[in-house]
Order: C-alpha cells, then sequence, then structure tokens
C-alpha cells in the first residue's frame, strides 16, 4: 500500500524514445510531491534507448523522482538498470518486476554485446547508491536476446541498493557483492557458512536462486 499515491503522478509507459525527456519534464507541473517532497514516476517499460534513458535521468535529477514500478508491471532493459534506479526513492510493488540483460548495440541486422556500455550502466548505478553487481550480476548469463526477470522479493532483498521505499530508512552499506538467497545470520550449515564468507559462491548462489 502507497498512502502518497493519493495524489497526481506521472506514468511512463512504452519504449524508451529520443524527446522523452522532454516530454516528462513537461508534464512534470501536474504532478503533486509526495511525502517526502518527490515526483512520482510510474513505469512501465520494456526498455529502449539507452542514450535517451540517461537524457531522461538528467530530466530526473532537476526536479527530484521517487520510481515505482507497480502491480502487474514491467520495467527491463534501460528501464530497470538506468531510469528505475535512479530515483531518489525507488520501489516494486506487489508482482511489478524488472528485467535486466546485457547492453548491447545494433548496426543494421547485425546485435553486439558491449562491455563499454554494461560498465557505464554499473559505474551509474553505483553512484546512485547500489552494489555494481545489483546491475552487473546477469550481464554474463543473459544477452541481448534474453532477459533474468527478479520480482519484489529477488530486487529488494538481494539486490544491494535496489529498493529505497523511503529516506527514512538507512542507506545501504557499500558492498560490492551480492546477497546470497538465504539470511546469513542463519547460517548453520558447513555450507551456508562458506556461501557467506565467499563472495563468488554468494554470487552463484543468488544466480541459482533466480533461476529456480
Amino acid at each position: 500500500f502507497q498512502p502518497e499515491l493519493r495524489i497526481n503522478v506521472l506514468i511512463a509507459e512504452g519504449p524508451i524514445v529520443p524527446g522523452d525527456a522532454q516530454r516528462f519534464l513537461a508534464a512534470v507541473p501536474k504532478a503533486d510531491r509526495d511525502v517526502e517532497g518527490h515526483i512520482v514516476l510510474v513505469l512501465n517499460s520494456l526498455g529502449g534507448s539507452v542514450t535517451s534513458a540517461f537524457e531522461f535521468v538528467e530530466a530526473m535529477d532537476k526536479v527530484g523522482v521517487y520510481t515505482i514500478v507497480p502491480d502487474n508491471a514491467l520495467c527491463a532493459s534501460a528501464c530497470a538498470s538506468i531510469i528505475y534506479p535512479s530515483g531518489i526513492r525507488r520501489n516494486i510493488v506487489g508482482t511489478g518486476r524488472l528485467g535486466f540483460h546485457s547492453c548491447y548495440t545494433k548496426v543494421g541486422n547485425k546485435i553486439e554485446e558491449s562491455a563499454f556500455c554494461n560498465e557505464k550502466i554499473a559505474e551509474h548505478a553505483v553512484s546512485r547508491g547500489l552494489a555494481h553487481a545489483s546491475v552487473n550480476l546477469f550481464v554474463e548469463d543473459f544477452g541481448a536476446r534474453d532477459m533474468a526477470w527478479v520480482d519484489r522479493e529477488v530486487a529488494c532483498r538481494m539486490l544491494i541498493g535496489m529498493c529505497r521505499p523511503t529516506l527514512r530508512d538507512p542507506k545501504p552499506l557499500p558492498d560490492a557483492h551480492v546477497r546470497p538467497s538465504f539470511d546469513c545470520l542463519k547460517a548453520r550449515t558447513l555450507v551456508e557458512k562458506l556461501i557467506c564468507a565467499n563472495p563468488k559462491l554468494a554470487r552463484m548462489d543468488a544466480r541459482m536462486a533466480i533461476a529456480y
């Protein structure tokens, strides 16, 4: 339940295309601010232009935005890795899901994965308080034509910094590692303790849980 949604919000649906940043700024005066002073931006997009997404973020930074993926909505590709995590506050509601894959360039009919683009997106995420691995976790296993779909439970519990529903919450600790799929404070077996002590094993466990 989001009580602050009893206000006028902005809804961003469809592909991310050139001109979206200007359209967003033109619509801002029609929206109200939530209890912490932010414009609420509701996302439902399967992605689009990476360049346009970064331009959109520049516009978001001018006004202060709370990004939300609502119930039954999808936010994927540039929406999930660039726009959604750029909200000062950010959250996923109900059955909303984020979709991640490797960044790619397209020349004619040829599609090539872009390591430079992936790293630029990961660096941007870190600047927004996320762990590097939170958006880069899926790059190796999910290419341009694939998608790793994660729900609220995975995104908010395992991907460090991905959810920040209120500024009253403590900021996530700087951490380059993904938590495993279980609570390390309750680890009892030798295997569980080994996974918690080894960042690579923790990442593998998280990937397995997402795949499962």
